[in-house]
């Protein structure tokens, strides 16, 4: 069967090999810009909240828990995300017996071939064209190169999500036997129960059109049998997922959970958003209506109305739930997967009736489907022309390269010279402190990435001024373009989200409306209070609220120039060891 599948496929193999290279370019090219003997085994971070993904798979690899990966005194509470995919990586770590950042790097390469190749069978299945099959399986890649260079979601995730389609295809709108119909159900369940520790967005997607597709299905084998078979899957799910639904109970009970969840973007609002997203639903929804006459089966066509009726409902779900998480942006590549799969059985339609009656065979509503896709397409391009340029041009300066590993050294000091679990004071660059959670078994004081766990806003806020006390020009304004390391997207998604309405009220009325405030006044005010109270504490008192072993100062940093001298006042602060740019003091 392999030999078969290599044998009339083998063309996809070749396509996946280019997008991994393509994906894990960036990385090689840095270790290779650094001097292959110059790599002291720290990896540059090229997307966003990488190095999240990477710190909590280390502490997983550690042995240790993940009820909070940077503040020592939370680190065994109730975990706010599921950790399942970054336990699975550790795991991998551990029997390849490689590093965290190294098994990152190997799964740039592994994963992409993966997710391309079954994305390719998705579309075959489908549309039974190998052609137009490897085109939107490589094109999509390609359009979202620099997004599947971020671990985890959706690297790792998009693959369950894939799978979980072609389950959906073939439960609803194949004709299969009754045992198979159950094996696939469970299977799914299965498929649809790892997503639930994995993404929110990926099985919410997959669950919303499991239930459009339940109805799809009715209409399509003019039968109750999916019906039937479809308590096996929600059987399958529910047991998958009970320690899930019990994690979120636990957490429910906390007096920390609702501010928690804002902190991670959680916004309470019935507003529709997401108008790009339904933009792109619109117009495929037009094109696949104007060519409806050339659809040629039922099962293509409702499971194309499927699609984009489950991709509508994600986006404007809020609607009637009032509930979204970091308003629009993470249904967007949802959305153009499952207008990809629509935009496949058009063209494939189309590629018939060309093949059967040529270009004259075309009506005029066929011409103007055409349009609507190439629309679709064009926009498409457009939008994702920024992230297509770092996609493929997405290198860093020769100097952080060198910086990265001048701080690994920093990195191995630490790991033979602290107690594991030590915390450390760091002063010095964000990315710099990102890695001290990546490369050492160490703890930090205050971490941006810390809000992102169960604790309350007041402790956050705290921690930030107790960690800029070496600081003398805070103010409101200060506060405001930090606002992210203390609250993390408590504003930010609202703020956006008011932007927008405010744009489309002043297109609806004419109105002139006022900007949106991004942070609200009083929690500035409260903020550069506990800074202004803190800062008339000895330092010695101010730092020893909460746990401190070491401070980390980096000199090269123009933020700390000077603090050297200052720091070099306290008896308390002794000097231990000074690593290139980085000084490493011991609190007693």
């Amino acid at each position: 069967m392999l030999k078969n599948i290599l044998k009339n496929h083998w063309p996809i193999f070749i396509l996946a090999l280019v997008i991994s290279l393509l994906v894990v370019r960036p990385t090689l090219f840095a270790i290779y810009q650094s001097g292959w003997k110059n790599f002291n085994g720290v990896y540059p971070i090229l997307n966003d909240d990488e190095e999240h993904y990477l710190a909590m798979s280390k502490r997983l690899y550690d042995g240790r828990t993940l009820g909070n990966v940077y503040l020592k005194e939370h680190q065994n509470d109730l975990p706010l995300m599921p950790d399942l995919a970054e336990w699975l990586i550790a795991k991998e770590a551990k029997a390849l017996r490689l590093t965290v950042p190294a098994t990152f790097f190997l799964n740039d390469f592994i994963l992409p071939f993966l997710g391309v190749v079954l994305l390719y069978l998705l579309f075959v299945r489908i549309t039974a064209e190998k052609k137009i099959a490897a085109g939107f399986s490589v094109f999509f890649y390609l359009l979202f190169l620099f997004s599947f260079g971020r671990p985890i979601n959706p690297q790792f995730s998009f693959i369950f999500l894939v799978l979980s389609i072609i389950l959906i295809w073939e439960i609803f709108f194949k004709d299969l036997s009754g045992r198979r119909l159950v094996c696939y159900n469970i299977f799914l369940g299965a498929t649809f129960g790892m997503l639930l520790y994995v993404y929110p967005y990926y099985w919410t997607a997959v669950l919303v059109l499991y239930i459009v597709s339940l109805l799809a299905g009715v209409v399509v084998k003019k039968s109750f049998e999916t019906i039937k078979y479809s308590s096996v899957f929600f059987i399958t799910a529910l047991i998958f997922g009970l320690p899930y639904f019990r994690s979120l109970a636990a957490l429910a009970k906390n007096p920390f959970y609702n501010e928690s969840l804002s902190r991670l973007g959680l916004l309470n609002i019935h507003w529709p958003g997401c108008y790009f997203n339904v933009l792109l639903i619109a117009l495929t929804g037009l094109a696949l209506l104007l060519c409806r006459r050339l659809i040629g089966t039922k099962q293509e066509f409702y499971f194309s109305l499927a699609l984009l009726l489950a991709a509508w409902g994600l986006n404007w779900q809020n609607i009637i739930t009032g509930k979204y998480l970091q308003f629009s942006s993470h249904y967007y590549q949802v959305t153009v997967f499952f207008s990809f799969l629509v935009l496949a059985i058009i063209f494939k339609n189309l590629r018939a009736a060309l093949k059967n009656n040529g270009w004259v065979g075309l009506n005029k509503t066929d011409w103007l489907a055409i349009v609507f896709a190439l629309a679709f397409l064009a926009l498409l391009v457009y939008k994702q022309k920024e992230h297509l340029k770092i996609g493929f041009i997405n290198n860093l300066p020769a100097e952080q390269l060198a910086e990265l590993q001048e701080g690994g050294k920093t990195f191995d000091w630490l790991n033979q010279n602290t107690l594991p679990d030590s915390v450390i004071y760091f002063l010095g660059s964000d990315s710099q402190s990102n890695l001290i959670s990546i490369y050492t078994r160490n703890n930090l004081y205050a971490q941006g990435y810390g809000a992102a766990y169960l604790l309350s806003d007041d402790e956050l806020e705290d921690r930030w001024a107790r960690q800029n006390i070496f600081k003398d020009k805070v103010d409101g304004d200060f506060i405001l373009a930090d606002q992210r390391s203390i609250w993390l997207n408590k504003f930010i998604d609202r703020y956006q989200n008011q932007v927008v309405r405010n744009k489309i009220i002043q297109a609806l009325t004419g109105k002139k409306t006022a900007e949106p405030i991004l942070v609200p006044p009083e929690y500035v005010a409260r903020v550069l209070n506990k800074y202004n109270e803190i800062k008339k504490e000895d330092p010695r008192t101010a730092l020893k609220k909460y746990e401190l072993d070491y401070i980390l100062l980096d000199t090269n940093d123009d933020k700390y120039r000077g603090l050297q001298d200052i720091l070099g006042r306290y008896s308390f602060i002794v000097p231990v060891a000074q690593i290139g740019s980085n000084l490493i003091y011991k609190v007693n």
